[in-house]
């Protein structure tokens, strides 16, 4: 219970924070802006959809890691909630972390799938990290395929982040799906805006 409410435990995030704002009629409505871009919530629920399939065509399964060397792009947001709409965990991490500790954050987490910029494909290429150029990834998608229910499980993990590492190893901080939808929807302060 949270503020005085029950928040249901099988929440998926890509639905609370994307989809459900096209079921309710806000799909014109600005998502995003980027650089001098703005994206409508249809704009960016058109490129979750193509990460959406290109992870299932990848055999990417709820539970599986897959890590995120991407910079603040509209391609970070659809690798993202992509990630999260199929069940698995997504590991951002920042593109200018070392090369040693991505290699190690990589090792402990096992990804399925390491995600990253064309412009970062050369610094990470000497660490063993099996990289997929983001942008080759997406279009690899199949434009076609309907789009999978939103994977939901008690208690899910949708992200897990890390540390920074100055009192030793990073450390792996995992948010579950319900944490960020309870708290999103508290900060909105709209009671209409439950889960």
């Amino acid at each position: 219970m949270v503020d005085g409410r029950e928040w249901p435990s099988d929440v998926n995030l890509a639905d609370h924070l994307l989809w459900r704002h096209l079921r309710e009629g806000r799909g014109a409505a600005v998502a995003l802006h980027y650089e001098a871009s703005v994206l409508t919530y249809v704009d960016v629920a058109a490129m979750v959809k193509r990460a959406v399939s290109a992870l299932e065509r990848a055999g990417t399964m709820p539970g599986d890691r897959v890590l995120l060397l991407l910079g603040d792009t509209p391609a970070f947001v659809a690798a993202f909630f992509g990630v999260l709409h199929v069940g698995a965990v997504a590991v951002p991490l920042s593109p200018t972390l070392s090369c040693d500790n991505a290699s190690e954050i990589s090792r402990r987490i096992r990804p399925r799938l390491c995600l990253t910029d064309d412009q970062f494909v050369d610094k990470y290429a000497a660490v063993g990290l099996g990289l997929e150029r983001v942008s080759r990834f997406l279009e690899a998608s199949d434009e076609d395929r309907p789009l999978s229910e939103a994977y939901r499980a008690v208690d899910a993990v949708a992200y897990c982040l890390f540390s920074s590492g100055t009192t030793g190893t990073p450390k792996g901080i995992p948010h579950r799906h319900v944490d960020i939808g309870v708290h999103t929807s508290l900060l909105a302060g709209d009671p209409s805006n439950e889960l």
